[in-house]
């Protein structure tokens, strides 16, 4: 029995030994898992490695830029690349890296700019035939056989590469994957460049266009290239000269830059205005600049626009008197003429027609009132006919285009009410409308375009109608002049518009000057409407002082689907020329020191009832002849103080 118990407890003992080794392996094997654990969450190889990978990356650019300047220091002579192209570490036998385009996984580029890829085969060369377009081997100081693609060999952190028209200006770019060295506070963001999210490095850290720059920035936090096709980026840039500086039309180029005309003054003293042409590239950065003198006095910019031949035409005052001069691409005089009598005439817009010639627009004095002037122009600036539209009121043509039957539309102001005219091809009227007549107050049309139903769309300014003051006042019409709708937009104040487009959307665009919204005095105020006149959004931008769009062509529609306006400013420096990129929605960042504002704007929408009359102007064949000037170009030095980004 005792025997059978013993037995019985040794064996007992022996499972409880066994069970107890069992639980204590258990629970030494938990100890050893929480430590491995807490191993891996304090060492964190994952991230070791993604922080390894960028210092690679950092590695990388920081080399191939010392290469760089070490190779323009010894040969100033080196070709450092093409201007407006981003060079691509990226493989592709597409030379302007179509597969990546094509299948959506790089961000589209503005006008004039390209992307550069190499075949696997040379991508990595030292030679120039790489993706870095730079021939190192001519340079016995820098020992390059390859030049490195990323080391992950991953697409979505490939470098970049972008120089400019200043041979020693350049940029290279990589993205980080460590979170820590992106943010305001990070790697990235010491480096000087202008998006934290990348690192960059180099002489210029601005080349880029911004809309590649961000989506850059939008690939290292989420690899999503595709979102960013097509989005507008915006800037802000004030081109200083004297307060009163008048700034005038603004135009995009076929390079996907811009022309900007306006006029100066030439000392404190304000006592003598000189003619200004800026052209601009995509980023709002001076290509070349120049004034065109009158030693005789003042002289001053109505209109400009880019030509067949990617010239340009100017129209405007030789001190009193009307004056077009035609540019080549590079803003050297072709020819300038003055029409007119001093003193008795303006020009006000000009477009260029089907046949190579000019059609412009203005007013002539008769002696006691002013009255409608159209003069038409063959391409060598010499008169083909001229006409005057009398009212026996004062009246002035302020906008004018050609139509698609060959013919022209003309708004303007009759008696201070808003006269539009439409005209065949030899300046004979069609048909004539005056809207609102029998008002006390001024009504007036600054603007006017063909719509892509035939008819038109009219863009001026009501004191009969609205808020109070001066309202922006829209008018659709037909192709016959009768009224299809009618709105007046606007706040207590005074509130005028200048310009107004149509959008790629069949909707409408106005940009002008307010004084009831903003920042204070008067701002740029930019509306968006339907096609029915419905406000789709409204903006306000200006600093403390006025900033104003009073003339016509002050805003247009660029091809990235945002839109460019300009006016001037007393608000930004000693004030100046003031040229907005907004994006597709009327947005733009300002930065936080720069005084700038956005303010989105909570317009009166009146619907108005101007009632639409015909009126009896006659035709009177004028005789102005035209006489040459001698006019050269001078280089300027207008320097840029930037407000966005």
């Amino acid at each position: 029995m005792n025997r059978k118990i013993g037995f019985g407890s040794i064996s007992a003992k022996n499972n409880l030994t066994a069970s107890f080794t069992l639980v204590e392996t258990l629970i030494v094997l938990a100890i050893i898992a929480t430590l491995v654990s807490i191993l891996i969450f304090v060492i964190k190889p994952g991230l070791l490695t993604i922080k390894a990978q960028d210092s690679t990356r950092i590695g990388t650019v920081n080399s191939l830029a010392a290469s760089i300047r070490t190779a323009y220091i010894d040969n100033p002579s080196i070709s450092l690349g093409a201007t407006d192209t981003i060079y691509l570490s990226l493989t592709d036998n597409s030379a302007t890296c179509s597969t990546w385009i094509g299948s959506n996984q790089l961000p589209l580029l503005p006008a004039g700019w390209s992307y550069h890829c190499a075949p696997a085969s040379s991508v990595n060369l030292a030679d120039g035939t790489g993706w870095l377009p730079i021939n190192f081997a001519t340079d016995s100081n820098i020992q390059l056989s390859t030049i490195q693609t990323d080391s992950t060999n991953n697409q979505i952190y490939y470098y970049s590469y972008t120089t400019n028209g200043n041979k020693d200006n350049f940029q290279l770019t990589a993205c980080l994957a460590d979170s820590s060295n992106r943010g305001n506070n990070s790697l990235s963001a010491k480096d000087g460049g202008p998006n934290n999210n990348l690192y960059e490095i180099g002489t210029n850290l601005f080349i880029n266009p911004p809309m590649f720059e961000i989506a850059r920035g939008g690939v290292c936090d989420t690899g999503n290239w595709t979102s960013w096709r097509n989005q507008s980026v915006g800037w802000a840039k004030t081109y200083l000269s004297y307060p009163a500086s008048n700034y005038f039309p603004i135009e995009q180029t076929n390079d996907g830059g811009y022309i900007v005309g306006g006029s100066a003054y030439t000392s404190s003293s304000l006592s003598t205005s000189t003619t200004l042409v800026l052209k601009l590239n995509s980023q709002g950065q001076i290509q070349w600049q120049n004034a065109y003198n009158n030693s005789g006095g003042s002289s001053y910019i109505n209109s400009i626009i880019q030509t067949f031949d990617n010239g340009y035409l100017v129209v405007g005052l030789y001190g009193l008197t009307p004056w077009v001069f035609k540019l080549d691409s590079q803003g050297q005089i072709q020819w300038q003429e003055t029409i007119g009598a001093a003193g008795k005439s303006n020009l006000n817009a000009v477009v260029q027609t089907s046949d190579g010639g000019y059609v412009v627009a203005g007013s002539v004095s008769n002696g006691s009132n002013n009255n409608f002037w159209i003069l038409k122009l063959n391409s060598q600036g010499q008169i083909q006919w001229q006409n005057v539209y009398n009212d026996s009121n004062y009246d002035g043509a302020n906008s004018i285009v050609q139509t698609s039957d060959g013919g022209y539309i003309v708004a303007g102001d009759l008696a201070n009410h808003a006269w539009v005219l439409k005209l065949d091809s030899s300046g004979n009227i069609q048909w004539q409308e005056v809207f609102n007549k029998s008002s006390i107050y001024s009504d007036g049309a600054n603007s006017i375009v063909q719509t892509s139903d035939g008819g038109y769309v009219v863009a001026g300014y009501t004191f009969s109608f609205g808020a109070g003051n001066d309202d922006y006042w829209v008018l659709k019409l037909d192709s016959s002049g009768n009224i299809q709708w009618q709105k007046a937009f606007g706040g207590a104040n005074y509130d005028s518009a200048y310009s107004v487009i149509q959008t790629s959307d069949g909707g409408y665009v106005v940009a002008g000057s307010t004084n009831s919204f903003g920042a204070g005095n008067d701002d740029y105020w930019v509306l968006k409407l339907d096609s029915s006149g419905n406000i789709q959004w409204q903006k306000a931008f200006g600093g403390s002082n006025n900033d104003d769009v009073s003339h016509i062509n002050n805003i247009a529609q660029t091809s990235d689907s945002g839109y460019i306006v300009g006016g001037q400013t007393a608000s930004f420096g000693i004030g100046g020329i003031w040229t907005l990129k907004l994006d597709s929605s009327g947005n733009i960042t300002f930065n936080g020191s720069s005084g700038a504002t956005l303010t989105n704007t909570k317009a009166t929408t009146t619907i108005t009832t101007a009632p639409v009359a015909n009126t009896t102007s006659t035709v009177s064949i004028t005789s102005y002849s035209t006489t040459q000037t001698t006019i050269v170009a001078s280089t300027t030095n207008i320097q840029i103080l930037q407000q966005a980004p």
